[in-house]
């Protein structure tokens, strides 16, 4: 071949390939499935470590620590450090904890005491059929995750 013939070279092939992918990748929808199982599951063992540090910030400081749920906000906030946990909308939670533990409406209060005990109750997250609960119980202060049904 005389090296005046007409013809592409390997590195135009690619560019043009690269270049049609581009284009194939803006122009088709991006599926966006939402949270999956295991993603509600890690959501549901950060709350319990939250919980579970709060619970032991609460025994080693030796004064009440209190973790708040913000249900507007949709976040878990740690009241023992700056830990957040932050839940997509495509996530449903629910909070239920005893009254007096200084709840509102849009805000429930998982109180942890120095003695170990706790302001019961139950975070409950779920997508599509999956369901989580993160268990605190009252007497002993200890946190569990529960696979729950959908109610």
């Amino acid at each position: 071949m005389a090296r005046g013939e007409a013809g592409f070279t390997l590195l135009e092939v690619v560019c043009v390939v690269a270049i049609v992918a581009m284009i194939a990748g803006l122009a088709l929808p991006s599926p966006h499935p939402g949270t999956s199982r295991a993603g509600v599951e890690q959501l549901a063992r950060s709350a319990a470590s939250l919980f579970k540090r709060d619970r032991y910030a609460a025994v080693r400081r030796r004064a009440a620590v209190v973790a708040r749920v913000d249900m507007r906000a949709r976040e878990i906030r740690s009241g023992s450090d700056r830990t957040v946990v932050r839940v997509p909308e495509d996530v449903e939670m629910r909070a239920t904890v005893a009254a007096g533990c200084g709840s509102t409406p849009e805000t429930a209060g998982f109180g942890f005491y120095a003695d170990g005990r706790a302001c019961g109750g139950a975070l409950t997250l779920g997508r599509g059929g999956v369901v989580f609960e993160v268990r605190v119980n009252w007497l002993t202060g200890g946190v569990e995750i529960v696979a729950a049904s959908p109610a």
